[in-house]
Order: structure tokens, then sequence, then C-alpha cells
């Protein structure tokens, strides 16, 4: 039989989620605390609990998640709430070494979590292991199919693996989920980004600001796709997007081009375009790939699909 306090403390809790899901951190955190006030011991101080650290997780104060989680384990070990938070924190924090550590027991605990094997796709990817994180994120669609979030994670690991294709493929499954998602946009605009196709690009990354005004870096992705979808720049993305495909190929038309100009003595212009051309392709690919991988970086949305 409930008391006034837990009924108070169980409504307070539901505000708490309801305000943190529209994005309104402030009201989220002062619902929580009430509810902790109200029931300091009991289950709905767990739940307050949870998003508080659910708070400091979205506002990027993970030595503050860190102390909820500790405070969650101490609790009730044997539940996977302060596992998620200390691994989710950790890897925010890129101490990768003590993310997959946590991973490793928590998963011992919760063989069958959709979210520690995102988790671990997201841990491996930072590692620069990303055949195994397309394994991992498999799991996690598998375990959850409805999670487009999970769908995104998998995008970006087909992506950052090279599997290109699939990868725009899984991030369509993904916003047919859920288009409304500031995370997926977000990476919808970087898989875009990496195929060339800026207009798309820059629509996904402006739907992404829209829906959280506060991604300075998809505002900057934005920025970036349409400047470099200029007129004047296709020539170095149609070559670039083919030496990424055939290397060999291209070095060998250059030498060929070279030897069959020679005796018409046009070899070196013609070489030095090609050159030129080709160089810059390199470059400002180069500074793509970079502002791709610093995107990526943002965190994802907290999930409950423990």
């Amino acid at each position: 039989m409930t008391n006034d306090s837990d009924d108070a403390a169980e409504s307070d809790v539901a505000e708490a989620r309801a305000f943190f899901k529209a994005g309104n951190y402030d009201a989220s955190l002062r619902a929580a605390e009430r509810a902790l006030a109200r029931n300091p011991t009991g289950w709905f101080a767990f739940a307050a609990l949870d998003v508080i650290g659910d708070v400091a997780y979205a506002r990027s104060d993970y030595d503050k998640e860190l102390g909820i989680a500790a405070d969650l384990l101490a609790r009730d070990p044997e539940r996977i709430e302060g596992h998620l938070h200390r691994a989710f924190a950790y890897l925010q924090l890129q101490q990768l070494d003590l993310a997959e550590d946590v991973i490793s027991k928590a998963m011992l605990r919760f063989p069958r979590s959709s979210t520690l094997a995102h988790l671990e796709a997201r841990r491996l990817a930072a590692c620069g292991q990303h055949r195994e994180a397309v394994g991992w994120a498999e799991t996690a669609v598998e375990r959850a199919p409805t999670v487009a979030v999970y769908q995104a994670t998998l995008a970006s690991c087909l992506s950052e693996d090279g599997q290109k294709a699939d990868a725009e493929r899984v991030i369509a499954d993904a916003l047919a989920l859920d288009p409304t998602d500031a995370y997926v946009n977000h990476l919808a605009a970087l898989i875009a980004y990496d195929r060339n196709r800026f207009d798309t690009a820059m629509r996904f990354a402006e739907q992404t600001v829209i829906l959280d005004p506060s991604n300075e870096l998809a505002r900057a992705l934005a920025y970036r796709s349409n400047r470099f979808k200029h007129p004047m720049l296709r020539p170095y993305w149609v070559i670039y997007g083919f030496a990424a495909r055939r290397p060999w190929t291209l070095i060998v038309l250059g030498w060929l081009t070279m030897v069959l100009l020679a005796p018409l003595q046009l070899s070196m212009p013609v070489a030095g375009v090609f050159v030129f051309y080709y160089t810059g392709c390199v470059v400002v690919m180069r500074v793509v790939e970079h502002a791709s991988r610093r995107g990526q970086n943002r965190p994802p949305p907290r999930l409950q699909n423990y």
C-alpha cells in the first residue's frame, strides 16, 4: 500500500522524464530532485537519480554522471541503470579501457541488453575496430529493431568500415523509424557528407539544428556542406571519388597520359593539371573526414531500452 509521499514522488518522476524527453532539462532536474526529497531511500529515489544522471549526460557533465552511477550501484548493483551511466560517461570521456571493463562485466549480468550491445559498438568504433563494431551494432538492432538510434549507430559503423551503400540504406531505415531524432539526423548528414552529397547533407544538418539548437557541430556541417557543393569544386569530388574506388587505375591512367602525350610535348602541362586536381581532392577530403569524425563524437540520446 502506497502513501501520499510515494504517490507524489511517482508523479514527480513521471514529470521529470516527460520534461527530459522534451529537452527541458532544468524542469526535469527540479522534478527529479523533488521526488528524491520525498522518497530518499525507496524505489522512486532510484528512478529520480536515474533521471538526474540523464540530465548530467545531456549537459556533458560526465563527472557528475559518474557520481550518480556510483550512488545507483551502491543502492542496487543488480539493476542495469548504474552500469549504463558509468559506461556512457567513460565513453564520452574517452576512457575506453574503463568503458570496456564496465561493459564487459555488465554483459555478464545482462547478456541480452540491447543498450550494452550498442555501447560496445560505439566503444569499438572509438578504438578504430570498425568491422567488430558493425557486428555489435547489428546485435543491438536485432535485439531492439524499432530503436532508431541503434540503426543510426549501425549505419555510422558501416560507413566507417567502408560499406557506404549499406550505410545509406540503414540510415534511411533509421529515419523511417524516427525522422525527428536529432542524433539520427546528425548521422544522416555525416553519411551524406561522406558520399559528397552536399545538398542532402545540408538538409539533414539543418534539420538537426532545428531539433537540437545546441548542436554546433551540425550547424558547422550545414555551413561546410553549403560551401563544398559549389560547382567549381565538382572536379575535385569526381576525381577523388574515382581515386577512392580505383586508385591504381587512376595512377596508371596518369602515366599513360604522360607517355602518349610525350611526342606532342604536352605531357608536363597535362600532368601538372592532373596533380593539381588530385592533390586538391585529397587535401579537401581530409578536411571533410576530420570534420566528420569530430561530428560523430557528439553523444547519442539517453536510451531507456535496456
